[in-house]
């Protein structure tokens, strides 16, 4: 509350004229489009002088009111967190008296009006709520307002034109602080605006991108999904030729293995048989002994019967018997001879057929023994053989798990494309929406 005084009741009454001032009394500003704005508010030219005259006042109390508003401001924790992170409290101070010096030039010129605009768009820029910052102007007017009438209590006149100019002065301030504020404003929305539509352009874009990537993607993923189903099915084909094979080979080395034997066998009966011919050869060589010794029988009996013919000769009439006789043992020696040599000659064949039989045993000797050198690299091979299918075989089955996990994938991606495709179109047709 303020304190009243007393005063003597023969002063005089100040009326008050419910009107506005005429156009030509409007304060002239630089910016000539505050003109229609002033005029509707009624700001006069005589105001603004009356604020360059109030200059003294003012700056008698400013100190104070200053310091006063700032402690004031410190106790609004939004207001003073704002003051702590972008300025402090002695460069606020000095604003706000830079601020009421150019309020009280009695000017509107750029300067004046160029000041507001900065201080639009720094309190903008600080993030100082519009509203707060209006609510300023009322803080320092719950000071000022109270000064004024105690100056001015006595001249009525004056104390209306006084308030009159403060608050014309001050409303004005939060006019072009606002329109800076919404002027920052609308920028930002326009700027906004202009990067969703951007950004709806390249949504619309990638979208349309997206959408046919998600096409090729499908048909690449349906084009794998087939080929490596094919290839699931292939291995399977494999696998089981190999296991196939794999039982074919180890029939191969149960019938080689019995060739083997078969082999062995074949070698013993014809190391058995050559054994036979050289006994038969050694028993028609024992032959040609005996008929060798028949054939000096033979020879020497003929001799014998020679002798005899001769001696029967010389017995004459007497030994005509004996001449015969001698004759017809002549006859048996010479068949004798003429038949061992007939059994010489068949036996020199039979041993030229021996020795030709043994030369072909022990030929075939060779080759069963060529042959099971060489049947024993087959079986080592087949072994190898067999060892590597059944390798191949594990791997088979390795690989059909691990292209059944490819094919299950394969188709979980197939979904999710298939869901992104999907989002992807009702993102484009949204985004054309908005547009």
């Amino acid at each position: 509350m303020f304190p009243f005084t007393k005063e003597k009741k023969n002063h005089l009454l100040f009326n008050a004229s419910i009107e506005f001032p005429e156009k030509s009394a409007i304060a002239a500003a630089s910016d000539k489009s505050l003109s229609d704005r002033l005029y509707y508010m009624g700001y006069t030219q005589a105001q603004v002088n009356t604020l360059k005259e109030m200059a003294p006042l003012m700056e008698s109390i400013l100190d104070d009111v200053l310091e006063s508003v700032l402690d004031h401001l410190m106790k609004s924790p939004e207001m003073a967190q704002i003051a702590q992170n972008h300025s402090t409290r002695e460069r606020l101070k000095k604003v706000f008296s830079d601020y009421f010096g150019s309020l009280l030039t009695g000017k509107i010129d750029e300067d004046f009006l160029q000041m507001r605009k900065r201080m639009g768009s720094t309190h903008n820029r600080n993030f100082v709520p519009v509203t707060w910052f209006i609510a300023s102007y009322s803080a320092f007017n719950t000071l000022l307002i109270p000064k004024i009438v105690e100056h001015y209590q006595k001249q009525p006149a004056l104390l209306a034109e006084a308030i009159q100019a403060v608050s014309h002065a001050m409303n004005l301030d939060s006019q072009i602080v606002i329109n800076q504020y919404m002027d920052a404003r609308l920028k930002e929305i326009n700027e906004a605006n202009d990067l969703r539509l951007n950004l709806q352009q390249e949504i619309v874009s990638v979208s349309q991108e997206v959408a046919a990537s998600v096409e090729q993607t499908e048909a690449a993923i349906s084009d794998t999904s087939l080929r490596a189903a094919q290839i699931l099915e292939e291995t399977g084909q494999t696998e089981k030729t190999s296991k196939n094979l794999v039982g074919l080979t180890i029939q191969n080395e149960e019938q080689m293995e019995n060739m083997e034997v078969q082999f062995i066998q074949s070698t013993d009966k014809v190391n058995t048989s050559l054994s036979g011919i050289q006994d038969l050869k050694e028993t028609s060589e024992e032959i040609i002994r005996m008929t060798q010794g028949i054939e000096a029988i033979a020879d020497q009996t003929n001799l014998l019967a020679l002798n005899a013919s001769i001696e029967a000769a010389r017995a004459g009439e007497h030994g005509k018997g004996f001449s015969v006789v001698a004759s017809e043992v002549r006859k048996l020696a010479e068949n004798s001879k003429e038949m061992s040599n007939s059994i010489n000659t068949l036996i020199g064949k039979n041993n030229a057929s021996i020795t030709k039989l043994v030369s072909q045993m022990e030929d075939i000797t060779q080759s069963n023994k060529d042959s099971q050198t060489k049947l024993q690299e087959v079986k080592r091979g087949l072994f190898t053989v067999k060892t590597e299918m059944e390798n191949y075989i594990g791997m088979f089955g390795r690989n059909k798990q691990d292209l059944d996990k490819i094919v299950d994938s394969i188709q979980e991606i197939s979904h999710t494309t298939e869901g992104l495709s999907v989002l992807t179109s009702n993102l484009l047709t949204k985004a054309e929406q908005n547009m």
